[in-house]
């Protein structure tokens, strides 16, 4: 039996697609893979896809990420480049504005000033230092799902860039 593009549904001849330039070689994410391979590629390489997986995380984001963990992956932009590139964005947002994530709450509970305090110092680390404990959750929650903890670590880290892209909707548009 043939096997087909995950991308396009065409038949497969070779190592790519011929007709959208998807890789036939898609493999389940591992840990070792996505430090090894991802981070890096994600700090050194920016691919195309950045305006395509925008539009996708912002419109159809459930679907977005069920077809980035599927492998339909050649029209996306790599998942460690789009937090990067999104992290440097809001950095640069804050910098220059008085915009805060934290304004977004009233301040009034104890604990939330003390939440709103460390988020105002880091908070891009507190984002990234929240992706693997959400992962472990997520797996934890959805074993029956034949998912593997680095599958739900990359549907976190996507599901991150989500956030990221609705607090700016929120706030910078007002």
């Amino acid at each position: 039996m043939a096997k087909l593009c995950l991308n396009c549904n065409r038949k497969l001849e070779g190592n790519f697609c011929i007709h959208c330039g998807q890789s036939a070689e898609i493999h389940r994410f591992t840990l070792k893979h996505v430090f090894s391979h991802d981070f890096a590629h994600a700090i050194f390489h920016f691919d195309k896809g950045l305006f395509f997986s925008v539009k996708e995380l912002f419109f159809r984001p459930g679907h977005s990420v069920r077809e980035y963990i599927e492998g339909k992956r050649v029209a996306h932009i790599n998942y460690f480049s789009m937090l990067v590139l999104l992290i440097m964005v809001f950095s640069l947002i804050e910098h220059l504005t008085p915009f805060h994530y934290t304004d977004l709450g009233d301040g009034r509970n104890d604990i939330l000033k003390r939440i709103d305090n460390l988020l105002k110092e880091h908070p891009k680390f507190i984002f990234l230092t929240m992706i693997p404990l959400q992962a472990l959750v997520s797996y934890l929650l959805f074993r029956k799902a034949d998912q593997n903890y680095s599958e739900h670590f990359v549907l976190n880290s996507l599901q991150t860039k989500i956030q990221f892209i609705e607090s700016s909707d929120v706030n910078l548009f007002k």
